[in-house]
């Protein structure tokens, strides 16, 4: 039945170390780590004291099984304890992907609303630009003209004034 039992946690153990989930499977180690620790502490004193024990008195062994007993349990207890701390990581990392899930349509709309309002201001600064380059261009011809009717009418009123200095 124990070794049953021990089998069972074993195959539980390498399905979890197989999974992809990597907080999970350090945990797992540090189980399994554990696990053998307590393993051969026990298998240790089963060993070493079981010619000692044939030599010890009734007392001295059921002192003995009962703290065989007592270390088996702490190890139950560490591997529930375990359990719940790998299924309490399981259900945290379950409700980020809900929450993920869940944000991704609101954060691909504002980066859709972002693409078009930088597609449209990119749009009206082209628009801006012609009209700048037009508005520019007539603005350089206006004043082109203006300097060639300035400069006709300084050289038209300087030759007269030459003229009248010439008569006079």
């Amino acid at each position: 039945m124990s070794f049953k039992f021990a089998f069972e946690i074993f195959r539980e153990l390498t399905r979890e170390l197989s999974s992809k989930r990597r907080l999970v499977r350090v945990q797992v180690i540090a189980l399994m780590a554990s696990f053998i620790g307590v393993v051969l502490v026990v298998m240790s004193t089963f060993f070493v004291e079981r010619p000692a024990l044939q030599n010890k008195d009734y007392q001295q062994q059921i002192k003995s099984l009962n703290e065989t007993e007592r270390s088996l349990k702490q190890l139950v207890t560490f591997i529930e304890t375990q359990k719940a701390k790998l299924a309490e990581s399981e259900a945290v990392v379950k409700s980020l992907k809900e929450e993920e899930s869940k944000l991704r349509p609101v954060v691909e709309a504002d980066r859709k609303l972002v693409d078009a309002i930088l597609d449209a201001q990119h749009s009206r600064s082209r628009a801006y630009i012609w009209k700048e380059r037009i508005i520019s261009f007539l603005l350089g011809i206006i004043a082109s003209i203006v300097a060639a009717l300035l400069l006709t009418a300084i050289n038209k009123a300087r030759r007269t004034r030459i003229s009248e200095m010439e008569t006079s």
